[in-house]
């Protein structure tokens, strides 16, 4: 079956070509600053992140703070230049493979922030107060954008205190509003 756009998580972004041997600047999208290192291919999306256009083999990664990605495949300037700017992603088996040691025991933890996009967002005292669109950085700390029909978008911050329950099946995410946060937006 073809994979769709939510089949994959973005890890990074390209940069602009470094030097003559097919290298990149990358800028890591994940909590997990070491992510290229531990994995053997990423998936190149399409601007916009509408389908894959190729896999290539993770040869080496270094830099600290500024990564520079180098690919088996990719061995010169010219062919790196066509792929600046793309996305770099992995599938949910391979994210899930990487973090199968990782996984919260207490708390049974097994959802990825893009699992949130697009859920209905309840809340126990208001009911149904919107749809989750977009996960923004808060300057430190991520946060859900919530869009609220005829009202100013709701941002809370994505953290498990926050999140009662999760029913992917249903489309549906329970939230717990901290003291006072829905009066700063009435």
């Amino acid at each position: 079956m073809a994979k769709t756009p939510k089949d994959y998580f973005v890890i990074a972004k390209l940069g602009r070509a470094h030097g003559i041997k097919g290298e990149f600047k990358v800028q890591i999208l994940s909590e997990d600053e070491e992510i290229l290192s531990k994995v053997d291919k990423v998936h190149f999306l399409s601007k916009g992140g509408s389908r894959e256009l190729a896999s290539f083999s993770v040869d080496q990664v270094r830099g600290n703070p500024q990564k520079i990605i180098k690919f088996k495949e990719i061995s010169d300037r010219t062919l790196a230049e066509t792929y600046a700017g793309l996305s770099l992603a992995l599938t949910r088996d391979e994210l899930d493979a990487l973090r199968e040691d990782e996984v919260n025991e207490e708390t049974g933890d097994e959802h990825y922030i893009q699992d949130f996009l697009g859920l209905e967002c309840y809340n126990e005292e208001r009911g149904h107060i919107g749809t989750l669109v977009d996960i923004s950085d808060g300057g430190g700390n991520l946060l859900f954008v919530i869009e609220r029909p005829g009202m100013e978008d709701l941002f809370l911050p994505a953290r498990r205190e926050f999140v009662r329950e999760v029913d992917l099946d249903r489309g549906r995410v329970d939230l717990i509003l901290p003291d006072g946060l829905w009066e700063l937006y009435d």
